[in-house]
């Protein structure tokens, strides 16, 4: 069944199972609104465990879920007093256990409030927004792809200028409580791989020829409390 379906019924039954404890026909659930954060525990140990190269994805979405989850059940946790040296553990996790990447990498970042706007002329390219925002413009005629992330932060990055050195390239894209748009040329067609937990990916791209005979971008998406837009 298409995962679209399952999210319809699944919200269904939540809907009936919550008019049943409003008319008092089942007992209170209230414990389900503490616990539900075990949820992001598992779809972080989930991401780990089907794509171990995507480690440092898992590791945000379990911390987020511990962090709401301790929020939830110990009094006097204060969630975003602990998330700041958390994310920061787990992102320097996630620069240690990244593979290293040529020199033909275009490397870019935003750190805390900051903004950073950059082209970049790379066949590679490695985007992180964290407490900030990006904004870069791909001019590269051989691009094969790269990565971006963004914690608690934008990146608005514009490959219209860009051409592939092959037939088709891909995208890892994180987004933790961020948003990410990215702007392709009219002669790419997109495939986005991933669902969304607590988010959205919006693929607003269209192609006036069959998919099969344009180069391929190949976005696989990682959004958790934040959303992604494709246009």
């Amino acid at each position: 069944m298409h995962r679209t379906r399952w999210a319809g019924i699944a919200l269904i039954i939540v809907g009936i199972v919550l008019l049943l404890e409003t008319l008092g026909v089942i007992p209170s659930i209230g414990w389900v609104l503490e616990w539900w954060p075990v949820l992001l525990i598992a779809a972080g140990i989930r991401i780990v465990l089907r794509k171990p190269e995507s480690l440092a994805s898992g590791l945000v979405v379990i911390a987020i879920g511990c962090l709401l989850l301790a929020d939830n059940i110990f009094p006097g946790f204060d969630f975003w007093v602990a998330a700041v040296p958390v994310f920061l553990i787990v992102l320097g996790i996630g620069i240690l256990t990244r593979p290293l990447r040529d020199n033909a990498t275009g490397r870019a970042a935003s750190i805390a409030f900051a903004r950073n706007n950059q082209t970049l002329d790379s066949e590679l390219i490695n985007v992180v927004a964290l407490f900030g925002g990006a904004g870069h413009v791909v001019t590269s005629q051989h691009f094969r792809g790269g990565s971006i992330q963004a914690v608690f932060g934008g990146v608005e990055l514009d490959l219209s200028r860009a051409r592939m050195a092959a037939t088709e390239a891909s995208l890892d894209v994180e987004a933790f409580f961020g948003g990410v748009k990215i702007r392709v040329p009219p002669t790419w067609a997109v495939a986005v791989e991933g669902a969304p937990i607590f988010g959205g990916i919006d693929n607003k791209t269209m192609s006036s020829t069959t998919a099969e005979e344009l180069p391929l971008l190949r976005i696989r998406a990682t959004v958790v409390f934040g959303g992604i837009e494709i246009r």
